[in-house]
């Protein structure tokens, strides 16, 4: 029984990326969004660093640029690693670095994002949790039309029993201005119900609302759901999922895994 439970994992995990990199070598891939989380009150301990390598891909998205320049997400493949390093009990530092590859081998790097998180309470398996995340990086211009850009993510949620709902009211800012200078608003909320210690299944929804100031009308909006199941157990944890887009704006089908070790 325990070397089948062993198992699962390795090979549910193997067959999902070979399917992105099938989907990859299928089709002209384009760059795409390098992180698809809701952030929720996990921590790597004080001296610990962990890799979480995140893969999406659009089945089905927007073909045509939004700026000169731009790599549209319609058959992207993306893969970030993100190293993170825990300082203290409630402070983790980490660092993504964006890379897309085309289906004809040419590989770009998108730039380098670098963050903090702080969950000033968390940590436990029940109660309410509150923290937040603020990222700073520089970007290619195939995935943003600013250089430099800097995130805010507040997180909150809350556990109670098998039940997980946890949500990021996500805003997004331009360095030195711009056309976005009010702020991005896109939040993401989950709920997740755990089938087993280890083993949950869930829903994910991601939207980008417009400007804090000036919201955009509902067609103009995104809006995407995805289900997911979540695995953690063996050295290794797992989020994998399928998204669907509501809106004529919005990536109509995405998969994306993330996997995550502890390197120390």
């Amino acid at each position: 029984m325990e070397r089948a439970k062993q198992g699962w994992a390795p090979r549910l995990l193997a067959g999902f990326v070979a399917t992105l990199a099938l989907g990859a070598a299928a089709r002209t891939v384009r760059a795409a969004g390098d992180e698809i989380q809701v952030y929720v009150d996990d921590m790597s301990a004080p001296g610990e660093i962990g890799l979480d390598l995140h893969l999406n891909f659009v089945l089905s998205g927007r073909a045509t640029p939004d700026w000169p320049g731009e790599l549209p997400p319609h058959h992207v493949l993306q893969g970030t690693p993100e190293f993170g390093f825990g300082v203290t009990r409630w402070l983790e530092l980490g660092l993504y670095l964006p890379a897309a590859a085309s289906s004809d081998g040419d590989v770009y790097g998108n730039g380098i994002k670098i963050r903090a998180k702080v969950i000033p309470r968390g940590g436990s398996r029940s109660g309410f949790f509150w923290g937040a995340n603020v990222e700073v990086g520089r970007v290619a211009r195939r995935v943003s039309e600013e250089a430099w850009t800097v995130e805010l993510r507040p997180i909150l949620g809350v556990r109670g029993g098998r039940w997980l709902l946890a949500a990021n009211p996500i805003l997004g800012f331009p360095i030195g201005g711009g056309s976005s200078a009010q702020g991005e608003l896109e939040p993401a909320v989950k709920l997740a119900f755990e089938l087993r210690p280890g083993l949950a299944v869930g829903v994910e929804h991601y939207s980008a609302l417009g400007t804090v100031g000036a919201l955009a009308p509902r067609d103009e909006q995104a809006h995407g759901t995805y289900a997911v199941v979540d695995y953690e157990g063996h050295g290794v944890s797992l989020n994998l999922g399928v998204g669907r887009g509501w809106t004529a704006v919005s990536d109509h089908w995405v998969a994306k895994a993330i996997v995550g070790f502890r390197l120390r």
